[in-house]
């Protein structure tokens, strides 16, 4: 009678407990499709890095560039961190060369919006790549400008993107272990995939890298997806 009473109770436990997962998961699922709604409505960054991290339950975040704030002090996570030699809200008031030589943490989702100098941006990648977790992401901003004054390696008047797109261009040419696109929104964000594969862009002299051969060729350099197709391939 006991043995009969004690199978009966676990019976009903293990259906309580696989009712109330099956509740969270739907749940779960509804809040990843609000953000989803919520990214293919305004089509920013914020909302690129706020879905990534609802999507693959990340924990942890840090910011290149923090700028005014604009988009750190709207991304909602467990932790983050700011990087920012001018201060604003970043949490970390220094360069991001000195930051990483004094880090210990890994992140989930690392974004990059500092210097807009193609070699900077490179050392800020390699340097992400080494503290980023293995299932975890990497976005860059400014990897699509719309007119050539907004590419020059100097601030101008105006939108300035710098030639983080040449960045970009270095990655699709030199990094084989990555995964690399750019979702053709908010002034092209650029996404990297650690622990994965590409096939490489054939390489091009630096020098051959002008504005003509990127309004020629942007689309195959960069591998240039819309948002709707990028979202297909996420699993």
């Amino acid at each position: 009678m006991r043995k009969t009473f004690s199978y009966i109770f676990m019976l009903f436990f293990l259906c309580g407990t696989l009712e109330l997962q099956a509740n969270q998961h739907a749940t779960d699922i509804a809040v990843v499709n609000r953000y989803k709604k919520t990214l293919l409505n305004k089509q920013d960054r914020t909302s690129l890095i706020q879905y990534l991290i609802k999507k693959n339950n990340y924990t942890s975040y840090l910011e290149i560039g923090v700028s005014n704030g604009d988009n750190f002090n709207r991304i909602m996570i467990d932790h983050k961190d700011g990087v920012d030699p001018i201060g604003n809200p970043a949490n970390y008031q220094m360069t991001s060369d000195e930051f990483f030589a004094q880090n210990d943490r890994f992140y989930d989702i690392i974004f990059i919006d500092g210097l807009h100098v193609a070699e900077q941006v490179i050392k800020d990648v390699d340097h992400s790549l080494k503290w980023i977790n293995p299932k975890g992401m990497i976005v860059m901003h400014d990897c699509l400008p719309q007119k050539e004054e907004a590419q020059f390696p100097y601030p101008v008047q105006g939108s300035w993107n710098g030639d983080v797109w040449k960045a970009a261009a270095y990655i699709r040419m030199h990094y084989p272990n990555v995964h690399f696109c750019v979702i053709d929104m908010d002034w092209g964000c650029g996404i990297l995939t650690p622990n994965s594969r590409q096939t490489l862009y054939p390489s091009v002299p630096i020098n051959e890298l002008d504005w003509n051969y990127y309004s020629t060729h942007r689309h195959q350099l960069l591998n240039i997806v819309y948002l709707k197709d990028w979202l297909k391939t996420l699993r």
